[in-house]
C-alpha cells in the first residue's frame, strides 16, 4: 500500500522531470529563437515574445500602419529566407531542421502588443 507521502514524492519527481525536459528543450532551441527574433527585429514592426508552460515560444508582432495582408506577407517573406514557414490562418508556424539536435519551432501571431 502506498502512503500519502510517497504519492507526493512521485508527483514532485514527475514535475521535476518535466521541468528538466523543458529546460533542455529551451536550451537547445535558444539559437533558433534568437535567430527568429533577430529576423523579426529587422522588420519595421515591434514584437514581444511569450513562452508557455511547455516552453513553446510565440512571437506577437504589433500591427503596423499598412494593410494586414501586406504586413503578413512581408514578415512571412523575411522569415522564409532562413526558415521553413507555413501560414496557419492569420499566424505563421516557423521551424527549422538545421539544428544539431533536430527540429526547432515557434509561432508568430499578429496583434496589439501590450
Amino acid at each position: 500500500m502506498t502512503c500519502y507521502r510517497e504519492l507526493i514524492e512521485r508527483q514532485l519527481a514527475v514535475r521535476q522531470a518535466g521541468l528538466q525536459i523543458g529546460l533542455q528543450k529551451a536550451n537547445e532551441q535558444e539559437p533558433f529563437i534568437a535567430a527568429v527574433a533577430d529576423t523579426l527585429s529587422r522588420t519595421m514592426w515591434g514584437y514581444v515574445m511569450r513562452m508557455d508552460a511547455r516552453f513553446e515560444v510565440t512571437f506577437i508582432v504589433d500591427l503596423g500602419g499598412v494593410a494586414f495582408a501586406h504586413q503578413f506577407e512581408a514578415v512571412k517573406q523575411a522569415l522564409a529566407e532562413k526558415f521553413d514557414v507555413d501560414a496557419d490562418g492569420d499566424a505563421l508556424n516557423v521551424a527549422t531542421d538545421r539544428q544539431p539536435y533536430g527540429v526547432a519551432a515557434c509561432r508568430v501571431v499578429f496583434g496589439d502588443v501590450l
